[in-house]
């Protein structure tokens, strides 16, 4: 089969425990899809025109050091993400005149790319494109915009970055971008041995893209304007979360959607991966509905095992915008997962490795 829908969780598999445990924060995360990012040590999300930076907080999960980033010439930031460049962490801000890269503890600027203003018909206003989505594939940082565009930046020696090239996709503006996971062992590659960049478009398909030659690989087929959030996995694997509340498991090999989970009843608002130290890839989604999800995803060659929802765990009042995974930057640790919620109580939740395995 290569299409089939698990509506209900399969319970008994797997149980995670919300920990009792939360941070309170001195800004008000902004409502944007995938609003939390972390370094394996360090956490990061968007608040309005800054970035605040919780230090330290893996893995006591105590009393976090905030500090803040205001990116230069910003009237509003629109996302702000961690990438992995040549086993080097960077923190990028994308915001409504460009890109801000910076070190990977926050401290330091290292580079920054303002789009350049559109010609305006005549009696209007000049107005600039702004990025919307950005993920790292090989020495390339990789950059979607609202005009439709996918811009690529090389690192260089010492650290400095360079505009690479751009192509425009089709006009309508890229809702997210996501580049190979970092611990997929058999990435798809192109006959020339570029790896590929995954790109949704406010229109609908959800295309390949290799790197760095900016070559379309793949156009999958998606409703239009249902992409929330978008994340790779193993094995290929392309997760979508929907504006309907589902999350979608689109193989990138053979371009066809293998799985529909319906995991809540409002906008995804976020998606984060791992892999189990069993090897086992987990996904947890969060949304409005103040679920917490978590869905496993067959290990790599195993063909006969489906993805299902093995667990959903509410939390009440919390309005979360962000998830992440911690504590597995190998595979011989077991997983945490953190939450953002964006709700007036500024908080910061914990849930504990499964306890139970059956």
């Amino acid at each position: 089969k290569d299409f089939y829908v698990s509506p209900v969780p399969r319970h008994g598999t797997m149980q995670w425990e919300f920990v009792q445990q939360e941070a309170e924060l001195t800004r008000t995360p902004s409502y944007y899809p995938q609003n939390l990012t972390s370094n394996g040590k360090d956490f990061a999300f968007v608040s309005k025109k800054e970035i605040c930076l919780l230090r330290d907080f893996y893995p006591s999960f105590e009393n976090p050091q905030a500090t803040h980033i205001n990116p230069l010439d910003c009237i509003m930031v629109t996302q702000v993400k961690w990438v992995k460049i040549q086993n080097t962490f960077f923190l990028v801000i994308l915001s409504t005149t460009g890109l801000e890269v910076w070190d990977q503890t926050g401290t330091q600027r290292l580079f920054q790319f303002c789009l350049p203003e559109e010609n305006a018909a005549e009696g209007g206003h000049r107005h600039r494109a702004h990025f919307t989505g950005v993920d790292s594939c090989d020495d390339f940082l990789i950059c979607g915009s609202s005009k439709g565009q996918l811009w690529t930046f090389l690192l260089k020696e010492g650290n400095a970055f360079s505009l690479h090239q751009r192509v425009t996709t089709d006009n309508s503006p890229i809702v997210a971008v996501a580049g190979p996971h970092w611990c997929d062992s058999a990435p798809l590659d192109t006959p020339q041995g570029e790896k590929i960049v995954v790109a949704a478009s406010a229109t609908g398909p959800i295309t390949g893209w290799a790197i760095p030659s900016l070559e379309k690989q793949a156009e999958i087929p998606f409703p239009a304007e249902e992409v929330s959030c978008l994340v790779r996995a193993p094995r290929s694997l392309v997760l979508v979360g929907t504006r309907w509340g589902s999350v979608e498991l689109i193989c990138l090999r053979s371009q066809h959607r293998m799985a529909s989970i319906q995991a809540h009843g409002a906008p995804v608002t976020s998606l984060t991966v791992c892999i189990q130290p069993s090897g086992q890839p987990l996904v947890a989604s969060c949304s409005d509905d103040c679920l917490v999800n978590i869905i496993t995803l067959p290990p790599e060659g195993d063909e006969n095992t489906q993805a299902a929802l093995v667990q959903s765990t509410a939390c009440p009042g919390a309005a979360l915008c962000g998830l992440q995974f911690c504590g597995c930057a190998t595979r011989d640790e077991e997983p945490r997962l953190v939450g953002l919620t964006y709700d007036n109580a500024k908080r910061v939740l914990l849930w504990k490795k499964p306890t139970s395995t059956s």
